[in-house]
């Protein structure tokens, strides 16, 4: 879907991902307005200039804290910095093809689905937010079959998730699964 929203050219926008592509040369205003407006929900997508792109950053940051915001690097080597203080995802178009390959040749079946080529596959991370789930191990959830916990991220660290693994509110569990069975995992988890 393509339209204009306070001055953005939105390219793609649902409840968990807006991705946009600025079409004026001022734009702080406007995204303090999309900020106000609590209109960003899981995930942010910034293909602008390297400036551009820290400016936004910045503003999700002071406003939300840091939030899943994913930008492409353009090569200024301050302005990476700057995105890496802030803990935003960092795409570096001239290294993605590389890394993909990579990841193709050393796992192509996980590199598969993470890339939803299976048909009725799902990736998706969840937060707990459940208070029952609170100190449960993931044996104990008993998950569909048909599931399997890639990671748990807890405190911006990546645990080697296993049966014994406690989670804990706030953790973020990164689900592969049928899209209907990873449905149900997520509600249970966050509700």
């Amino acid at each position: 879907m393509k339209k204009s929203l306070y001055g953005w050219d939105l390219i793609w926008y649902n409840e968990t991902l807006i991705f946009f592509r600025i079409s004026i040369s001022f734009f702080t205003k406007e995204v303090r307005t999309l900020v106000s407006k609590d209109i960003f929900q899981d995930a942010i997508v910034c293909l602008l200039s390297d400036k551009q792109n820290y400016d936004v950053s910045k503003i999700i940051y002071d406003s939300y804290g840091t939030k899943d915001i994913i930008v492409r690097y353009n090569g200024e080597r301050e302005i990476y910095d700057k995105l890496v203080d802030l803990g935003v995802r960092i795409i570096d178009p001239s290294l993605a093809m590389i890394n993909l390959l990579d990841h193709f040749v050393r796992s192509p079946n996980a590199t598969s689905i993470l890339l939803g080529l299976y048909k009725n596959q799902e990736t998706v991370d969840v937060v707990i937010r459940n208070k029952d789930i609170h100190g449960m191990t993931l044996r104990d959830m008993r998950f569909p079959t048909d599931v399997i916990v890639l990671s748990v991220i807890r405190a911006g660290q990546v645990l080697i998730s296993h049966g014994f693994t406690r989670l804990r509110l706030g953790d973020t569990v990164t689900l592969v699964g049928t899209k209907k069975s990873v449905e149900n995992v997520r509600f249970k988890l966050e509700s």
